[in-house]
């Protein structure tokens, strides 16, 4: 549950650095959208910062999945059972979770640090 509420707020910075990016190409009038500029770059960083702790979580539990992980592959039972395999699976589901929702972090951050490029150009 905890995953989805972060890839939700992440995937409202996506949009709304979209949207902003879809104004400076489509608008004529530029004189508001330093200001707009400047509440999207503070709604953006205060969502990174309630972010922040719930994203070290998930990374230790991932760190904690991968150790659980290495340690079934590493030192396999003489059988496994259908509980190991359930964990297995589970640790891969959580780890790419976890790696899909930094791509979706590290994709807005670069998003946002293109629009004052974008800005300039326009203007």
């Amino acid at each position: 549950a905890m995953w989805l509420v972060l890839a939700v707020v992440v995937d409202f910075c996506s949009m709304a650095v979209d949207a902003y990016a879809m104004e400076i190409v489509t608008t004529a009038d530029l004189g508001g959208l330093v200001a707009t500029f400047n509440v999207l770059q503070a709604v953006v960083r205060t969502a990174g910062f309630c972010l922040e702790l719930p994203l070290l979580i998930t990374t230790q539990a991932a760190v904690a999945i991968v150790g659980v992980t290495a340690m079934l592959i590493l030192d396999p039972p003489e059988s496994i059972t259908s509980v190991e395999v359930l964990v297995l699976c589970w640790s891969a589901l959580g780890i790419f979770s976890t790696l899909l929702l930094f791509n979706f972090a590290a994709s807005v951050n670069i998003k946002v640090s293109r629009l004052p490029a974008l800005l300039a150009a326009v203007n």
